[in-house]
């Protein structure tokens, strides 16, 4: 018999249920509600962590502006007297606090005295230093080596700041009561 035939039976769809139209509503709406269904998860999960986000969020970090602004005079000064300046700090009725670069080669030299002490300058370093300079070769690896550390340029700015970190709070109510005039 040919498929066509009104007498034929396939034996895969004998015992099914006819197929009906609100059949097919039924499952289209469960289909579409699933999917909406899913679509809702997905966007609840994603407003549940955006409240998690919201909620466990970390204030900011505070910029103290009065700290960035020390550790600023701090760095420029700092470099200045490690170049050769003296540096000058005048406030209102007050007398000058002065460092001057002199002081500042001292104390230079009292910390290369303490690691020649401690045993750090191993290869006569100071010595090594004075020769160059004698004969106007270059000396940034020898003062590397007495500074202990690679930049001995920025070791030496830091080591300015350092020494005129006591004058760092005066300098900046000296600077504030210069700009108030």
């Amino acid at each position: 018999m040919h498929p066509a035939s009104p007498s034929f039976k396939s034996t895969a769809l004998a015992g099914a249920r006819p197929v009906s139209r609100l059949g097919l509503v039924a499952r289209a709406w469960h289909l579409a509600n699933a999917a909406a269904q899913s679509n809702l998860e997905t966007t609840m999960g994603a407003l549940r962590k955006a409240q998690f986000e919201y909620d466990n969020r970390q204030a900011p970090p505070v910029v103290d502006a009065r700290d960035v602004a020390r550790q600023a005079w701090l760095e420029e000064t700092g470099e200045r007297l490690a170049r050769g300046s003296d540096i000058k700090v005048q406030r209102r009725l007050r007398a000058p606090r002065i460092v001057t670069f002199a002081e500042f080669k001292t104390h230079i030299q009292l910390l290369l005295l303490k690691r020649w002490e401690d045993g750090e300058d191993k290869c006569d370093w100071m010595a090594e230093i004075v020769i160059q300079a004698a004969f106007g070769e270059p000396c940034r690896t020898t003062a590397a080596s007495l500074l202990g550390d690679d930049k001995p340029d920025q070791h030496l700015i830091d080591l300015a700041a350092e020494f005129l970190e006591p004058l760092a709070d005066d300098a900046l109510i000296a600077q504030a009561e210069d700009a108030e005039l």
